[in-house]
């Protein structure tokens, strides 16, 4: 529903001044840096997860546009990929969809556009604020044996939504979007972009580990899914060679995650734009470009 209305709004803005316009769809992938980082750059990017955007993009000027972007990826982490001690015994891990929509400033240092371009390629920057959805989820193994993956919000793994912890964390949270990359002029009407965005969050709970581990009674007060939350919020057994869904260790107040930062992710995408109704990239004096803006 929510990529309906973002085209609908998309689709209602190519009406205003289309000739200084353009619309795109990227392929890519997404990866996240947070309390579930693995330490080597080989198996962060062994974590990263496929991703696509849309976006539309209005020229200011031949060096400047904003972009509305649309993204839909994935985010993972997984102590396990890690070569720390600390992380293979705390042995956590989740998976999350990722939705983010965007709006941002972009500046490309050479001008391409207009008809007093020389170049086809342009490196560009770009930062921006935008609002994304997350869920984070994890796979145990119940005591009937069968493995089964649950939302892990609801569960309130460090105790939120008990009396004297925090509330259920938000699943929709800010980021702010910056990077950039180069932009190149495939024709007239065509150009590629290789780019590379960071995104830093205002949430620490992407991969639903900030604070300590709660106290184990607490969540055994809530019966059923309390067991279940103890399950996936204490998962040292498997590190410690018992059962998987052996709850004897008890880590009450214990360091769980790092509340100290917020969660990070990324996004490296091939993106390709096409001119709206024949104003950008008209050729003049032998180059690339438009007419002047």
């Amino acid at each position: 529903m929510r990529i309906l209305v973002f085209i609908a709004f998309v689709l209602a803005g190519l009406n205003v001044q289309a000739q200084n316009s353009q619309i795109g769809i990227g392929f890519g992938g997404t990866t996240y840096a947070g309390d579930l980082d693995a330490p080597n750059v080989f198996d962060k990017v062994g974590l990263t997860k496929g991703a696509f955007q849309i976006n539309f993009s209005y020229f200011l000027n031949p060096n400047m546009n904003l972009r509305i972007n649309a993204l839909f990826g994935g985010l993972e982490g997984d102590d396990a990929r890690s070569t720390k001690e600390w992380q293979l015994e705390r042995n956590l891990s989740f998976e999350s969809s990722l939705s983010e929509y965007s709006l941002a400033f972009e500046y490309n240092v050479f001008d391409i556009f207009s008809s007093r371009a020389k170049r086809r390629f342009t490196p560009y920057v770009t930062l921006g604020v935008g609002l994304f959805n997350f869920n984070p989820q994890a796979t145990y193994l119940d005591p009937d044996g069968t493995s089964k993956t649950v939302e892990l919000q609801p569960l309130g793994t460090e105790g939120q939504g008990i009396v004297g912890y925090a509330a259920p964390y938000s699943l929709t949270a800010v980021a702010i979007p910056f990077g950039g990359g180069i932009r190149y002029a495939l024709s007239e009407n065509l150009t590629i972009s290789l780019e590379l965005n960071s995104r830093y969050t205002f949430t620490d709970y992407i991969d639903d580990v900030s604070t300590l581990y709660p106290n184990r009674d607490d969540l055994l007060s809530k019966g059923d899914v309390g067991v279940i939350s103890l399950y996936v919020s204490n998962q040292i057994d498997e590190a410690l060679g018992l059962p998987q869904n052996d709850i004897s260790v008890d880590r009450s107040g214990g360091v769980r995650g790092d509340d100290t930062s917020k969660d990070y992710y990324f996004s490296g995408m091939i993106n390709i734009a096409y001119r709206l109704n024949g104003g950008l990239f008209s050729r003049g004096s032998g180059a690339m470009g438009c007419p002047s803006f």
